[in-house]
């Protein structure tokens, strides 16, 4: 597949602010905005219900989370060209669909779902990684949630581990390796506006180069 419009894929730890910044930075640029969004497209599209693309996102598979997924679903549900696939890959299949719909809509913003490899063979990708140290993450959580230290670093480390997980099983590559993002973006001294600031910036001196 291949699009000349500018698609601006994140990759984003947890606590990080990928979400917010991505959304920030669609506003400012003009750009539709997808995370979740994803989820809805791929479910209308390849039948599976939204719990089960809410339930599996962005995780590695399973043999329990396919065994509870199949029990949500009856043959007459299932696309003819998924029936024979499990289910981790149905889910994986629909959503990188979805993204690859979302990419040929217009210029966006598209945050996870390993966005910037599905659309790797696009000329106007733009590809970013936001991260922060894990500390810096742990306080943000524990603030915003007001749960414990303890309760915020488990939550943290693993769903940094589950985005690592899913995101080497189905590309090959390592999840957060510099090397494959144009830019990482260090947010742990930025707050939202002034990210965003930085990263339209950078995407406007793409574009122009």
């Amino acid at each position: 597949m291949s699009t000349n419009n500018t698609i601006i894929a994140i990759s984003r730890e947890f606590m990080s602010g990928g979400h917010a910044i991505g959304k920030l930075l669609a506003k400012a640029l003009g750009y539709n905005f997808y995370d979740k969004e994803i989820l809805a497209m791929a479910s209308e599209s390849s039948g599976i219900k939204p719990e089960i693309m809410e339930s599996m996102d962005e995780k590695p598979a399973s043999s329990f989370l396919y065994s509870v997924a199949m029990n949500f679903l009856s043959p007459d549900q299932i696309h003819p060209w998924y029936s024979d696939v499990p289910m981790d890959q149905q889910v994986y299949q629909a959503q990188a669909d979805a993204v690859r719909k979302a990419a040929e809509e217009g210029p966006c913003v598209i945050v996870g779902r390993s966005a910037g490899y599905i659309l790797d063979d696009c000329p106007n990708l733009i590809n970013i990684f936001i991260h922060a140290p894990v500390e810096d993450r742990i306080k943000k959580l524990m603030t915003e949630d007001k749960v414990s230290y303890n309760k915020a670093k488990e939550s943290v480390t693993k769903t940094d581990k589950r985005r690592a997980n899913y995101y080497n099983t189905y590309t090959g590559k390592k999840w957060g390796e510099p090397d494959d993002y144009d830019l990482c973006l260090n947010t742990s001294k930025l707050d939202d506006e002034t990210a965003v600031a930085l990263l339209k910036d950078f995407v406007e001196k793409l574009k122009k180069a």
